[in-house]
């Protein structure tokens, strides 16, 4: 995050780094220059580097939103149009990995698709679920309280009579 970069020591480390490559680049020796390469007018501007924090830590950095086919991430367009302002030749390229090499495996994008269909509200299933259980309750007391309703049934009922001779 943010908070977690110390500006100072990332600075440092960036003057190292960009003074080690200019010394390899134009084949300087450490004792030509004692002062270092990068010192009064191409010093390590802090600013800077809090604004390219700032612009880093804002985008989310996953691999599969980076290497999108269908359009570049703010993230790589804003590095190209940095870039272009001091390079003359800056270019977008995306490279397949070989398939011989095992070891190494790169994901590609994840690409999604999304449905969305507009259903019955949840308080029909509530109903329909209270109708269907009170259904099922009513069946399981007939069936084992029958007895009870024959007896009931048979209480309202005559009985035949029969003719003797």
């Amino acid at each position: 995050t943010r908070d977690n970069v110390n500006v100072d020591k990332l600075a440092r480390n960036v003057r190292v780094i960009a003074e080690a490559l200019a010394r390899h680049m134009y084949n300087i020796s450490g004792e030509a220059l004692k002062s270092g390469i990068f010192s009064e007018g191409l010093h390590i501007q802090k600013d800077y580097l809090k604004a390219w924090i700032d612009e880093l830590s804002s985008e989310p950095r996953s691999a599969q939103m980076l290497l999108s086919r269908s359009t570049k991430h703010p993230l790589i367009l804003t590095m190209e149009q940095a870039l272009s302002r001091y390079l003359k030749d800056v270019k977008y390229s995306i490279f397949k990995p070989d398939k011989r090499e095992p070891e190494l495996m790169f994901y590609e994008p994840v690409s999604t698709v999304m449905n969305a269909y507009r259903v019955k509200p949840a308080i029909f299933d509530l109903f329909l679920a209270m109708f269907i259980a009170a259904y099922l309750g009513l069946v399981y007391l007939l069936i084992t309280n029958f007895y009870r309703l024959e007896r009931f049934m048979k209480s309202f009922s005559m009985p035949v009579k029969r003719k003797t001779n």
